[in-house]
């Protein structure tokens, strides 16, 4: 030892001085002692280092000097100790390479000593210190000295009969693999022939057992790092081995290792490599009785294998090669940015692709024999284990392809093939008492429960088979962070047991349980770590807990009667207590969760990595994870009505599901396109997609086929029994929608009754084979305890939908009796179910069936059609039934109607009640919409916590601040329950005193227009007006059709001639709007009068002593002037609750004459219009009633209060005219309108960009930053800044947009109307001004101009004032002047 060192804490000296390494740490100097010795020139570690290093040399001169001479052994010995000492210290000193050469002295010595004696090469430990040595020199890189020195320590071994022992054999081996890995990924080549094969091959004596034994480690090692180079080698020296050994077994069994790698390298004829392997082991399996277990085990992986090599031809046939078991590809972001990137016609199968899903088919029947194979060994194999005559090392890559092949078959959706392979997995699993192994134990158990609860076993059943997990309940309750990597994976294994359990009692109704499990599982310290395996968790947990959010508790179903008495309850607040998320919210942060796994798996994999094709069950896990989360987002952007997320989610799942040859994933997105599309109304796309699904059921079937191909198809496939009654279902629909859009189809060659008899057939058929795989003869954990029938679920459903699809047969053939005797027959059983039921699908088909009966009854009535109707057939009292079972969620698209048809029953009966349903059923698409944008812009991340979803499921307070975005989102009517009547009461008396809430729908039945009027402190009034034969609305459109055709006339005289008819014809139409349309009753459309009018009410009702209500007195006062006498006098008639004598009428009239002006004096207070989706369109700001007066659009009344709380404040919107941001004319083809407002760039305060093309951030600023903001240019400026991105902007400037169509909203199909007005309204824009339709620059120009102009010449001046009186400056006031209207609440500019 050098004088100034330390000796370290746990180091052994031993006789000739050896120190034992005890880590790799630094060797520190003494307290107080200093780096640089001042009597030595030397400095530092390394000058001592300097000073040894000749002295070690010139010892080994001396003793090589002296050989002759009778030097004593044990200086050799002295000196190789002495070296191992400083080797180890040059070690820790980071030294490496000098460390390196040292030891190499040290063992070269040691060996001098040993010689042959065994006795001395076990008493210095000379093995070893070979083995350290060796280590030296890998992390040198000096990787052939490293292999050189590990052949005699492997001669050493041999010497001192080591080599025999299987742990000191294995430990060599290990050393020996781990340095050829590190040489070959640093490319060295001169190492790849080099197999420990090359250090056995010069001793002599060894028997070939133990050189294949030391070559079968040695392959472990390298599959186990997946090192492709070093296995290759190895795998041809043991087939050379087993060849002379003639174990023709084992070298079979090498041939299929050699066939994995040649798969790898991606050779085309891999699965006619395993065909003969196969035929090889069949011809072994008649002779070789004693080995029918290993035999057997070698045929299930030869079949595994070729079964894999046939999906990457079927990829490889798609021209779309994705190694089946590396993660799938990441979906694209979501869902910041939805593009519409592929066509229809793209999204469809090319023939070929649609041979290829249809072949997967051989692929699984290959599978299905290992499955076979593995499911028939299984006893035998455990019986081994349990006696410790198997290999488990052996076995242990059975358990891993035994998995892989079970999640094989769940993504397949091959769920019988799959409880069978888990079934033999898990009995092997019990047979091995190992800790490791309880993780993938659990996670088997939880696997097949949730398998067996999904092909609809009794939940009792099922959960019969979680019973070993609840033994590791104890493990499930410690944090799993401290927790090393097994205990972490057995609680994951745990957690995830319990969620299979929470999704078996949700299929089983048992509500209260799921919901109890999900709060356990969720309350775990685990799922807040940032372990791919808690994410994966999360993202189930959440799916989960959006499907329990659906489901209606099992209970009885109120009366009519009772739920009004239950939608009584007052609250005292508009803003309900309770922070809930909705399905929507949780099923995005499980998308974005599974998606931030694969990515980030991805990442670290990196490209090179995902192109081997190493088989992992992470990887098919994710995969199944993904397509369960896609499907569960596009269906619940479905159910909210929207459609555009819907597609775009469906679209992704479709490209993920063709892009993995998964043809049961395919069809269920195709179906879902089918929903979606039939929604906008695109029945053509709807169909080719409907044949496209049929198509990969079997080539024969399409929406044409008889029921006969219905029924084969699906007793081929009994698992499939959902699928095929969803397709026939879709068929139906489709086929009634197409009904009614050309007015009548050929006959069906399907009928409803046909989808009954499916479903009875394919659920007996199903039974049976779940029956024999779970009967006597199978494994004893495939064993129920009892008889079961699992017919049921399903089956009641179908039976629901059939009597649905009748009863609306009959109601278009216009037999309303048939129809509502099928209705009363079901209702029935309806009530029988309701008390064990939660299902959400059942409780949709059942609301539709009442809204179908009620409005049966009300076309009955109205048309006085001979039914013969009974007590119970009450239409106001079957749209209350079907609006109780629209919660907690059901579509949109029927609550909206329900709410209507409610809205148009109880009219005249009850105006409060009819407000509510009404003002409920109005844009509940954007109400959705606004709830999650406001809920993504409240969290910092795109996914919530775990607290928050706690707090929804416990209905408690979650972790809501009272922010104005947080009061904004609490003040839209809760969604998942039946939002009580109060609420709208309270929503209206928050509304300023000035303002008048007016709503205009066309009820479902289209005869009646339903016009709306509420205001603070008033009752709400409504009015039922029989609609004209004129239709409006279609008229308007052709007028902008003709309108647009024109701008592409080029005589100058022929193009004004044809734009002023038009603008004539406009006028024309807006004033047939107000006569024909609203006649008498356009007084409600028209705000309060400025001053109060009190006490002329007073005195109009002393006239009338008391013969009409005061409201509609009320009324006529307040809008005095817009109405001539004879209007008053039809008003006054149709509202007294006598008739009125001529006398009274004259009256009345003349108190009112005499007591206000007879001048028209347009009220200044403004009116907020919500109008319908099949009305928004038309230009009701421009009839001669409002033309001068000033009006705002909003969505909803929900909206309304919403806006206000996003404000802030009184909730009143003011506007800083110096605070402004301008783009004018960004794509420079609009010289005039730059031109025009060359002015902006001289107004002090004003910012913004001219000739210029904004980027998405600059216009996020400006929105955010600023108060105002004009955009002169085309369209609304959305190639700027998208719909997606406007979600995540808190925009606070009140914007002018005057492009075309900016702000026209539109409407496909029964969907709720879309538009970027609607989502700058959601993003927190106080006011929009915007065009309905397309304009030309001059006159829109001009428009602008003026209304900027007088709006922001003053302070306190009323934007809405300004918007309707510049219409008259325009030369086409109707074409052009009518197109700009206001969206947003009123707003002012601000001193």
């Amino acid at each position: 030892r050098c004088k100034g060192w330390e000796k370290k804490e746990g180091e052994e000296e031993e006789e000739g001085g050896e120190v034992v390494d005890e880590g790799e740490e630094d060797i520190e100097l003494p307290r107080g002692a200093s780096t640089q010795s001042p009597q030595s020139p030397v400095d530092g570690k390394m000058g001592l280092i300097a000073l040894c290093l000749p002295l070690l040399e010139e010892s080994r001169e001396i003793l090589r000097e002296s050989a002759p001479c009778s030097v004593p052994e044990e200086e050799h010995r002295w000196l190789g100790g002495s070296a191992y000492n400083l080797g180890v210290t040059l070690h820790r000193c980071g030294a490496c390479e000098q460390a390196a050469r040292v030891l190499e002295l040290a063992c070269e010595e040691m060996r001098v000593w040993c010689g042959s004696k065994e006795g001395r090469m076990v008493e210095v430990n000379l093995l070893e210190k070979q083995c350290v040595l060796a280590s030296y020199q890998k992390e040198s890189s000096l990787f052939s000295k490293a292999l050189d020195t590990l052949v005699l320590a492997t001669s050493t071994a041999v010497s001192s009969r080591l080599l025999e022992d299987p742990q000191g054999r294995c430990g060599l081996v290990r050393q020996w693999a781990g340095v050829r890995i590190a040489a070959l990924e640093s490319g060295v080549k001169e190492v790849e022939e080099r197999t420990f094969m090359s250090a056995l091959k010069p001793l002599k004596g060894i028997p070939l057992s133990t050189v294949s034994s030391c070559l079968e480690a040695e392959l472990r090692e390298y599959k186990e790092w997946e090192c492709d180079g070093g296995v290759v080698r190895v795998v041809e020296e043991l087939m050379e081995v087993y060849r002379c050994e003639g174990r023709v077994l084992d070298r079979t069994r090498m041939l299929t290792e050699q066939a994995i790698l040649n798969r790898k390298k991606g050779d085309r004829h891999a699965v006619e490599f395993f065909t003969d392997i196969i035929g090889i082991l069949e011809s072994l399996k008649k002779s070789e009785k004693s080995h029918s277990d290993v035999l057997a085990n070698q045929l299930a992986t030869a079949h595994f294998w070729k079964a894999v090599c046939m999906y990457d031809q079927l990829m490889e046939r798609c021209g779309k090669i994705v190694s089946p078991s590396s993660p799938p590809p990441p979906p694209p972001t979501f869902p910041n940015e939805i593009t519409t990137v592929e066509s229809e016609e793209q999204l469809c199968l090319a023939p070929e692709e649609g041979k290829v899903l249809l072949s997967t088919d051989s692929m699984m029947r290959c599978l299905e024999v290992a499955v076979d194979y593995w499911h028939t060994m299984s006893r035998t194999v455990a019986q081994n284990l349990k006696g410790g005559g198997g290999d488990v090392s052996h076995d242990w890559t059975m358990f891993e392809l035994m998995t892989v092949s079970s999640y094989m078959c769940v993504v397949q959706h091959r769920p019988l093939v799959a409880i069978k392979v888990l079934a033999a997995l898990i009995q092997t699993y019990e047979a091995i008492p190992s800790p490791s192994l309880q993780a993938h134990y659990h996670n088997a158990l939880a696997l097949k429960a949730r398998l067996l609860s999904g092909c609809g076993v009794p939940a009792e059943v099922a959960e019969c088979h979680l019973e070993p997990a609840s033994e590791l309940k104890a493990h499930s309750s410690s944090p799993a962070s401290s927790a090393g990597r097994t205990r972490r994976a057995l609680v994951s294994a745990t957690l995830h047991a319990k969620l299979s359990l929470a999704g078996i009692k949700l299929s089983n109704d048992e509500l209260d349980g799921c919901r109890s499990l999900l709060t356990e599982v969720l309350s775990h310290p685990h799922l807040s770590s940032s372990y791919p395996s808690s994410y994966v968790l999360q993202a189930r947990a959440k799916l989960l807990a959006a499907s329990l959010l659906q489901h209606r508790p099992p209970s009885p179903l109120l009366t009519p009667e009772q739920v009004l008495d239950q939608m009584e309850a007052s609250p005292t607040s508009l803003l309900h207590p309770h922070f809930s998320l909705t399905p929507l919210e949780l099923a995005m942060d499980a998308l974005r969760l599974l998606q931030g796994v694969v990515s980030g798996d991805a990442h670290k994999k990196g490209e090179e990595a995902q192109k081997r094709a190493s088989v992992e069950v992470r990887g098919w896990e994710l995969c199944e994870g993904l397509m369960e989360a896609l499907k569960m987002v596009a269906n619940v952007h479905w159910l909210c009505g929207m459609v555009r997320e819907a597609y775009h989610y469906a679209r992704e799942g479709l490209k993920l599901a063709r892009s993995k040859a998964l043809r049961y994933w395919t069809i269920t997105f195709y179906l879902i396109l089918v929903k979606v599309l039939v929604i906008k109304g695109n029945l053509p796309v709807a169909r080719c997609f409907l044949c496209q699904a049929g198509q990969l059921f079997d080539p024969l079937l399409s929406p044409n086929s008889p029921a006969e191909v219905f029924h084969r198809v699906a007793q081929s496939c009994p698992t499939h029994l959902k699928q095929c009654t969803d397709f026939l279902s879709a068929v139906m629909h489709l086929r009634e929608e197409e009904e009614q859009d050309v007015g009548g189809a050929t006959p069906p060659l399907v009928t409803p009754q046909d989808l009954l008899h499916l479903s009875t057939t394919t659920s007996s058929s199903l039974d049976s084979k779940l029956s024999q795989l779970c009967g006597d003869k199978a494994a004893p954990s495939l064993k129920l305890p009892c008889q079961f029938s699992i017919a049921s679920p399903s089956h009641v459903r179908v039976e629901l939908e059939v009597a649905l699809l009748q009863a609306r047969a009959f109601s278009r053939a216009g037999d309303a009796g048939k129809c509502l005797g099928v209705c009363r027959q079901t209702f029935g059983q309806l009530k029988k179910e309701a008390h064990r039921r939660a299902d959400p699908g059942y409780w949709l088909l059942a609301a539709r069936l009442y809204a179908t009966a009620g409005a049966c009854v009300v076309v009955a009535k109205e048309t006085k059609a001979r039914v013969k109707l009974t007590k119970q057939d009450d239409a106001m009292g079957y749209f209350l039934m079907a609006f109780q079972l629209c919660f907690p969620f059901s579509s949109v698209l029927l609550l909206r109607e329900t709410c209507l048809w409610l809205g148009s029953c109880m009219a005249e009966t009850t105006p409060l009640l009819a407000a509510h349903f009404l003002s409920f059923g109005m844009q509940l698409t954007l109400t959705h919409q606004a709830v999650y944008s406001i809920g993504q812009k409240l969290r910092k991340h795109n996914t919530t916590g775990t607290t928050d979803v706690i707090a929804t499921l416990q209905q408690d307070d979650g972790t809501a601040d009272a922010t104005p975005a947080m009061k904004a989102r609490q003040s839209f009517p809760p969604l998942h329950t039946m939002p009580p009547v109060a609420y709208t009461r309270l929503a209206l008396d928050s509304l300023p005193l000035s303002w008048t809430l007016c709503t205009l729908a066309v009820d479902p039945g289209e005869r009646y227009l339903l016009v709306m009027r509420a205001g603070r402190e008033h009752e709400p009034l409504l009015v039922r007006i029989l609609l004209p034969e004129q239709n409006i609305p279609e008229a308007h459109q052709q007028c902008l059709m003709s309108s647009k055709d024109s701008l592409a006339i080029r005589d100058k005289k022929k193009w004004w001639a044809v734009r002023r008819e038009l603008d004539t014809s406009l006028e024309t139409l807006c004033g047939d709007l107000e006569d024909s349309w609203l006649g008498h009753w356009k007084c409600m459309l028209v705000g309060k009068a400025p001053e109060d009018r009190t006490s002329v009410v007073e005195r109009v009702c002393e006239r009338l002593k008391q013969g009409v209500d005061r409201k509609w007195v009320e009324l006529l006062v307040e809008t005095w002037g817009c109405l001539s006498q004879e209007e008053v006098y039809l008003l006054l008639g149709e509202v007294a609750d006598d008739p009125l004598t001529a006398a009274q009428k004259k009256q009345a009239y003349s108190a009112m004459e005499d007591l206000l002006s007879s001048d028209i004096t347009p009220s200044y207070h403004p009116m907020v219009l919500v109008a319908g989706h099949t009305l928004q369109c038309l230009p009701w700001e421009s009839i001669p009633v409002l033309r001068e007066r000033s009006v705002c659009r909003m969505p909803s009344l929900a909206f309304v209060v919403a806006h206000r709380h996003m404000l802030g404040h009184d909730g009143c919107g003011l506007v800083n005219p110096l605070n402004t941001f301008y783009v004018l004319n960004p794509e420079k083809n609009l010289p005039k309108t730059e031109k025009c407002f060359e002015w902006f760039t001289k107004e002090p305060g004003w910012e913004g960009l001219v000739g210029e093309e904004p980027n998405n951030s600059v216009l996020k600023a400006a929105l955010e930053q600023h108060q105002l903001y004009i955009y002169c240019g085309h369209g609304s400026g959305g190639k700027y800044l998208s719909v997606d991105q406007l979600h995540l902007v808190h925009c606070k400037a009140a914007s002018v947009l005057m492009g075309c169509s900016s702000g026209r909203l539109a409407v496909h199909g029964n969907a709720d109307p879309t538009g970027v007005v609607l989502q700058y309204l959601i993003s927190g824009c106080p006011a929009i001004v915007a065009n309905l339709w397309d304009v030309t620059d001059e006159d829109i120009d001009r428009y602008c101009e003026c209304l900027l102009d007088n709006w922001l010449s003053g302070s306190d001046e009323l934007l809405l004032k300004h918007t309707s009186s510049a219409r008259s400056v325009c030369k086409l006031k109707y074409l052009i002047g009518a197109s700009p209207v206001v969206y947003g609440i009123p707003v002012c500019t601000s001193k």
